[in-house]
């Protein structure tokens, strides 16, 4: 029996509470907060995104 144990988030959210569903798709897609998060913690690829239109998505 295969048991897969994901680890939290550093700020203690589960991940998968953390992406959503879009239709076509047949895996979940992160949320832009947790997209920017991995990039941070993994520091890579921070320089490609644009804050002004995260801020933008983020605040609606």
């Amino acid at each position: 029996m295969l048991t897969y144990k994901y680890r939290q988030q550093l700020d203690g959210t589960e991940p998968i509470a953390n992406t959503l569903w879009q239709d076509g798709r047949p895996i979940r897609i992160a949320t832009p907060e947790l997209a920017l998060s991995d990039l941070k913690r993994v520091k890579r690829n921070l320089h490609m995104v644009d804050l002004d239109i995260y801020k933008e998505v983020i605040n609606g």
